[in-house]
């Protein structure tokens, strides 16, 4: 069913930084999701350097690496030995050591305190196909079924056999032409092979360039194409040319441009902004909730607010928690909240309605592009959510941005 979705992007200036920001908004224009852009400080994911390695933690099975002024952590179960890239070794080959040097790839930007994290597992992409160096499995999105999956797999799969690199048909091949995927795979095959033959005459530290990276809200859109987008609209001319020169897979893309009135007076960005880092939630019955970040966990209390009519009923608890955890999984996901969550709803005693409740807010977070679970309630019946930590927060990265 089409849900009508749009996607916005703007500039933003804030004090003495200039951002881009990537607005998702549902069919009422309610933000679902809102992706800010330092272009001052841009993003380093999707980088490839050549990095030497500086501790060896055993103990937590990771590595800090170094490129130059640069701390990575590295997983070490990410990717097998056997299929790391080493520009230069200094032990025995079945065994990570400090001094060894190696091409790695960054996943995640600094969080915090959080070191910048990266992959030995290097990805090259394009608008239809995804190559990777480390994980060599052979695949098709999920999303590609039937006939077309077969026609896939028995035709271009088969033909480019390659036991060295791991290849993805994504999504967007649906309606792809073979030929198309083909010269694709050529392309990126060459940029593998450029690179790999640059990185043994470089240096620790250095950075390799990848040939045709994508912007990051290129991601996003490839995500919200999936899930209902039905129109891209930017006052940007630069980036209404970019998108334009993109597979939208027939989504139209329209410049807005009326100097009377801007796209972010028209679309009220700022309170969007505003209301996206508000402590305190308005819910349609007269209740709210109170969102409380710490340093080790989020907290969030839904209160029943002036509504006192049917107070002492468990079918109004009941509707008035059903409304405060849809509206907790879409705050969680507009805000990007990860980690330990922790929701005190408004006590049920019954435990056929607290299975209930817990139902459907599960329901509601396997709609997150994110993996989000609930744990179960505690002891003092306070529900624990854990969500994985992808990107930074909205309040985290906003915060960046204007300082």
């Amino acid at each position: 069913m089409t849900k009508n979705n749009r996607c916005f992007i703007t500039e933003w200036t804030s004090g003495q930084k200039q951002m881009e920001l990537l607005l998702y908004l549902d069919a009422h224009d309610h933000p679902i999701e809102i992706h800010p852009y330092d272009t001052s400080s841009p993003s380093l994911i999707g980088n490839i350097y050549v990095a030497r390695v500086d501790r060896v933690m055993p103990q937590i099975h990771a590595a800090f690496l170094k490129a130059d002024d640069l701390t990575f952590f590295y997983p070490m179960e990410d990717t097998a030995m056997e299929n790391i890239i080493f520009t230069g070794k200094n032990g025995k080959k079945d065994a990570l050591v400090e001094g060894d040097e190696l091409l790695v790839q960054v996943i995640r930007d600094a969080i915090k305190s959080k070191e910048i994290c990266v992959s030995t597992n290097l990805s090259f992409s394009s608008a239809h196909l995804l190559l990777t160096t480390g994980n060599r499995l052979h695949g098709i999105s999920k999303k590609i079924s039937g006939e077309r999956r077969k026609q896939i797999q028995s035709g271009f799969l088969d033909r480019v056999a390659d036991e060295n690199l791991g290849i993805v048909v994504r999504t967007n091949a649906m309606e792809c032409d073979e030929d198309l995927l083909y010269a694709e795979y050529r392309m990126l095959q060459d940029s593998v092979s450029d690179l790999l033959s640059r990185a043994k005459h470089l240096v620790a530290g250095s950075l390799l360039s990848v040939p045709g990276q994508r912007h990051p809200f290129f991601e996003h859109i490839d995500r919200f194409q999936r899930e209902g987008l039905t129109e891209i609209v930017t006052d940007d001319p630069v980036w209404y040319d970019r998108l334009k020169e993109t597979d939208t897979e027939g989504i139209p893309v329209r410049l807005y441009a009326d100097p009377a009135y801007s796209l972010k007076q028209l679309y009220g960005i700022e309170q969007m902004l505003t209301q996206a880092l508000a402590q305190k939630v308005y819910l349609s019955s007269g209740g709210y909730l109170v969102i409380e970040p710490t340093e080790a966990l989020t907290v969030i209390d839904v209160n029943s607010g002036n509504n006192t009519k049917k107070k002492k009923k468990d079918d109004y608890y009941l509707s008035n928690n059903m409304e405060a955890a849809k509206e907790i999984a879409r705050q969680v996901r507009l805000r990007n909240i990860s980690g330990i969550i922790v929701v005190d709803f408004i006590n049920l005693k019954n435990k056929e309605q607290k299975d209930a409740l817990t139902t459907y807010m599960k329901s509601l977070l396997k709609e997150d592009y994110v993996k989000a679970n609930v744990v179960d309630f505690t002891r003092l019946d306070l529900m624990e959510i854990t969500r994985a930590k992808k990107y930074q927060s909205l309040q985290q990265a906003l915060s960046y941005c204007t300082q």
